[in-house]
């Protein structure tokens, strides 16, 4: 499961889309009747764990034109010989976006808001859930407690973090009563991709090379990007370059920066990070490579945004002397990074001289050293393949600028064609692309796809398909 969602991400970095996102945190609340005297503390990470596990997290976007946000907790265990799952629910529908402010529950379809809390229930429910598949008014059958009255405060809402409170009055189908009170307080840990595309040209030891195109493993052989995470006020840029050097064997180059935000300026300012072979520096620079990385190592890697360490990578190559990087960046949406002449050394003592010089972008330009890198602007995907997962159907927004045929093409983990669906004429202006998958002989698991019309290849992204 954690290769799965992290393949995932990898896609949905690579392409840029804004849907929020926050995969860890802490819930807190109190339950019971006539008053509520039970206490119950969840924590964890929605997306990488095992069982039994808890998990905490949160996501919104938009489907139409309403706005979707969905907070969900759970905890699984195993009872005797079975695995279940505990999940407290909130959903939030609206036609506008949500704000700071209180919401009161509210039935009515067009902007409901309510709070569900399942117990004992079988963890394929709790995906359902998360995917859509499983829709609220299917809940009953699971006996829930759903809420009557109540309302919801949203203390702070961003694409880094959410804090929301709640509290009502529950029944369930057999209309007992619960009262119900407690916070969320959820953040976004997954690393966010800077710059999508790139290339980097390298001198180590005797050997030159250059490597460029998107960041993405699963549809290209090589490519080049820059994903950041920020974390208690310190913010981590991680460059990473890799290329096929045998089926399903890769090379990586890579520099993390750490730094505030103060040392990541977009004025063209060139900024130092001191290069330290004892790692006692701040701001710092770390470069890095590592040869013989498998496709999966490399794809966990960038979904999990982290410095590669020795205990993971054994080849690790790493500064074996002081030097320093410089690094730029602009509003125009290029980034500049270079440094010449480093030791780099592994731990069994192999060494080596290396110079690096990287051009990044986040996609605002026509390209990167004659590569291109960027669609056309008025013909593109417009956002993630909503619900994803799924067990059925995906919708894929799309925008056109002209009528076209289009035409998706849809591939497996190896790269091959399986699946090809011809959508015929498409007319101008947004509208969701549905894909079904119900009725095809193709196995559950993550698929990239490509969308073409006659003229051109209009967008391509990826999504986890649950049969």
């Amino acid at each position: 499961m954690n290769k799965l969602f992290a393949m995932g991400f990898v896609i949905l970095m690579s392409l840029g889309y804004s849907q929020s996102v926050w995969d860890s945190g802490i819930v807190s609340f109190d339950y019971g009747f006539p008053v509520p005297n039970v206490n119950s503390n969840l924590s964890g990470n929605i997306l990488f764990g095992a069982i039994p596990d808890q998990g905490v997290g949160g996501f919104e976007y938009a489907d139409a034109d309403v706005n979707i946000l969905t907070l969900l907790a759970y905890d699984m265990y195993v009872s005797e010989s079975d695995t279940l799952a505990d999940v407290l629910v909130i959903y939030m529908s609206d036609t506008t976006s949500f704000e700071p402010g209180i919401y009161d529950v509210n039935a009515a379809t067009d902007a409901l808001k309510l709070f569900v809390w399942l117990r004992e229930i079988d963890p394929s429910i709790l995906v359902g859930l998360i995917d859509s598949s499983f829709a609220l008014e299917d809940l009953s059958v699971l006996n829930p407690f759903v809420s009557v009255t109540g309302n919801m405060e949203i203390l702070e809402i961003n694409q880094a973090q959410l804090q929301l409170n709640f509290s009502g009055t529950m029944f369930n189908t057999s209309f007992q009563p619960m009262l119900i009170s407690g916070s969320f307080e959820i953040q976004n840990t997954l690393p966010v991709t800077v710059y999508p595309f790139g290339s980097l040209e390298y001198v180590e030891g005797a050997e030159t090379g250059s490597v460029q195109g998107p960041l993405n493993p699963i549809l290209n052989s090589e490519g080049v990007g820059a994903f950041s995470t920020t974390i208690e006020g310190t913010v981590l840029y991680n460059l990473l370059a890799y290329h096929e050097v045998e089926t399903s064997i890769y090379d990586i180059y890579g520099v993390a920066l750490l730094g505030t935000a103060l040392n990541f300026p977009q004025n063209e300012f060139e900024a130092e990070f001191v290069v330290s072979a004892t790692g006692q520096t701040f701001p710092a620079a770390i470069p890095y490579a590592i040869g013989q990385v498998s496709l999966d190592d490399l794809i966990l890697l960038i979904a999990s945004g982290e410095v590669p360490s020795i205990e993971t990578f054994p080849q690790l190559r790493l500064p074996g002397s002081d030097g320093s990087v410089l690094f730029s960046q602009t509003i125009s949406g290029v980034a500049i990074l270079s440094f010449e002449n480093l030791l780099m050394a592994n731990s069994l003592g192999e060494t080596s001289m290396l110079s690096e010089s990287w051009l990044l972008s986040d996609g605002s330009i026509d390209d990167v050293k004659g590569f291109a890198i960027h669609q056309a602007p008025n013909t593109s995907v417009l956002g993630a393949p909503f619900p994803n997962p799924f067990n059925s159907s995906v919708l894929i927004p799309l925008s056109l600028d002209r009528s076209e045929s289009v035409t998706l093409i849809l591939f497996n983990l190896r790269g091959q064609q399986v699946h090809t669906i011809d959508f015929g004429q498409v007319q101008p202006g947004g509208q969701n692309l549905r894909v079904d998958l119900e009725n095809t002989l193709l196995d559950g698991g993550l698929y990239s796809f490509s969308i073409q019309s006659t003229a051109n290849q209009i967008g391509t992204g990826s999504f986890i398909y649950l049969k």
